[in-house]
């Protein structure tokens, strides 16, 4: 071999050597690790919460007098004076299960609730007996619902991961009572009384009916929601009379019990 194959060979092998410490002390690049990401809500689950809210009444009262007619002549001297609804408060408690299929969420949902929806009806009327006095005649009903609980199917849809806007019906039932008053009374000229009669009448009992509404829920973390909804319940009608102290039935009422509830709650979601 000659001396200049040697040369190049040395010359060759000492570059390689160099590159090679030289690369070895060179920082190594190292890669952060990708972090994993983290799972998509769903409102797939159980859920139980509290609820709390106002409930207005639009039940109707009606009246059917035994004696044809006798509303008719005492509303051609005055007629009724008839009182409106009342606004209550109302509260209670949920539980519930969704399940969520892309953006639509199918679930189940029933609650029971304290209520104070109260609503009355009264009237008084009169007419003049000519020369003797006049005949005056007063009504009173009144309707209480205490308590309500519903049974209800929600179905959802999700605009935005954790918003919701449903709709929801199903089953209502509630503890409703009814009483009606009715007085009668014959005055003198000098505006004594004569002669008076009174009667009365109530019914009460725990009622079947349906409801109807919708609300939104939106969800503040992986496992609590806040929501506001409207539900309308209808709890059907209850028939009754009144009778006098003298055992004479006076007055048939048809009272319909239906009301609306506005409410705010939260859940909590396992």
């Amino acid at each position: 071999m000659s001396s200049n194959n040697l040369l190049a060979g040395g010359v060759a092998l000492t570059f390689v050597i160099g590159s090679s410490a030289f690369a070895a002390d060179l920082p190594s690049r190292k890669y952060a690790p990708v972090a994993p990401l983290a799972p998509a809500f769903t409102w797939t689950g159980f859920h139980a919460g509290a609820n709390a809210g106002a409930a207005w009444t639009h039940g109707t009262t009606r009246l059917a007098p035994f004696n044809p007619g006798w509303f008719d002549v005492i509303d051609q001297f005055g007629g009724w004076r008839k009182t409106g609804s009342d606004l209550g408060f109302t509260g209670g408690g949920q539980l519930g299960y969704d399940y969520q299929i892309g953006s639509i969420v199918l679930g189940a949902e029933a609650d029971f609730n304290y209520v104070d929806a109260k609503s009355g009806r009264s009237g008084q009327g009169g007419f003049p007996l000519a020369g003797l006095g006049t005949v005056e005649n007063a009504f009173a009903a009144r309707s209480r619902v205490e308590w309500f609980g519903t049974l209800r199917a929600r179905i959802g849809f999700t605009p935005v991961e954790r918003f919701m806007v449903y709709g929801t019906g199903g089953l209502a039932y509630g503890q409703v009572k009814n009483t009606a008053v009715e007085t009668f009374g014959l005055y003198d000229l000098a505006g004594a009384n004569v002669f008076s009669l009174a009667s009365s009448g109530s019914k009460s009992g725990t009622r079947l009916g349906w409801t109807l509404g919708g609300g939104a829920e939106y969800a503040l973390t992986d496992n609590v929601s806040v929501k506001a909804e409207y539900l309308y319940v209808d709890l059907g009608k209850q028939h009754f009379d009144t009778a006098s102290s003298l055992g004479a039935a006076e007055v048939r009422v048809d009272r319909s019990t239906k009301f609306s509830v506005v409410r705010a709650g939260v859940n909590y979601r396992f």
